[in-house]
């Protein structure tokens, strides 16, 4: 069974970027031959995130395996959630004695503007098993904007009535 996902422009552009930044990078042999500098990483990295809309709420997610809550900083600010944070790099480990790192390390940021207006006191955001998830409840209004129009079935549409008026031979 093939199952549908909802496509993402951006993590098609995030692998895009690190494929890129893994090509053009120089050669660090040659920048430690030649005195030549060396390529530095972006000062931040994109977090990945779900936002998921619900009748009275959004949710955000994002997987920030490893940390605790006071290495992560959430604000929101005029619609705006972000989210900072820092992955140390593990310095009891040398770079010789690495085989393949692919590992993030350094700071993230995210911010993402949110489609209607939230109650900004009633926030809140709770780690577990290295998942942070946000719960932002919508405001009055914009639960207001949002109604669930029903479906109605009708049992006889233009191709029956089309049948019945043409004549059976």
């Amino acid at each position: 069974m093939t199952d549908l996902v909802r496509w993402n422009p951006y993590t098609d552009l995030a692998k895009l970027e690190r494929t890129f930044d893994s090509f053009l990078a120089p050669n660090l042999l040659a920048d430690n031959l030649f005195g030549l500098t060396q390529w530095k990483a972006p000062e931040y990295w994109p977090l990945e995130i779900d936002l998921i809309e619900q009748d009275k709420a959004y949710l955000v997610k994002a997987s920030v395996p490893g940390l605790k809550p006071d290495d992560l900083e959430v604000t929101l600010i005029n619609n705006v959630l972000s989210i900072k944070g820092t992955i140390e790099e593990d310095k009891t480990i040398t770079e010789k004695d690495y085989t393949l790192r692919e590992r993030h390390f350094g700071q993230f940021a995210r911010s993402i503007r949110l489609p209607l207006s939230v109650e900004a006191n009633n926030v809140e955001a709770v780690m577990s098993d290295g998942v942070l998830t946000i719960t932002l409840p919508k405001s009055k209004e914009a639960q207001a904007h949002s109604k669930h129009i029903e479906i109605q079935h009708k049992k006889e549409g233009l191709v029956n009535k089309i049948k019945k008026a043409l004549p059976v031979f």
